[in-house]
């Protein structure tokens, strides 16, 4: 079984500052084990901790920093994405920038089958779903 270690970054400086402040722990894993790990269980070893949805009624759990802050948003009031155009706001800056679709009349999603575009990707799932259900007819 091959094992791979991976160093530690150190935080060093230059004559420009500060080139990293990140410390990382050295990681030890086996190259097997990542054919059969999931996403979840990689980042785990990676991160080394997890991170808990602190919300009694939710499960939510991730090693990812920034995909649970992410997550705590859903919680709270706090809505800090605002559309420029209408100060309409989000939760998530991914809502926003799909809701910004809306403004620009952009429809980036096209049909494979046909000619026909979408604003959002779901619709054009569904819309496809009738082109495949027609071919199997």
């Amino acid at each position: 079984m091959e094992t791979i270690v991976g160093e530690s970054d150190k935080e060093s400086t230059s004559e420009e500052g500060p080139t990293c402040q990140t410390s990382l722990k050295p990681l030890v894993f086996s190259v097997k084990n990542l054919e059969t790990q999931t996403p979840e269980e990689a980042m785990s070893i990676i991160y080394e901790e997890t991170y808990d949805c602190p919300e009694s009624h939710c499960s939510y759990s991730t090693p990812s920093k920034r995909q649970f802050q992410k997550h705590v948003l859903i919680h709270s009031n706090k809505r800090p994405y605002e559309c420029y155009i209408c100060n309409y706001t989000f939760k998530r800056s991914d809502s926003l920038r799909q809701h910004m679709l809306i403004h620009s009349g952009e429809k980036p999603y096209e049909c494979d089958f046909c000619a026909m575009r979408f604003k959002h990707r779901n619709s054009r799932n569904r819309h496809k779903l009738k082109h495949m259900e027609s071919e199997r007819n």
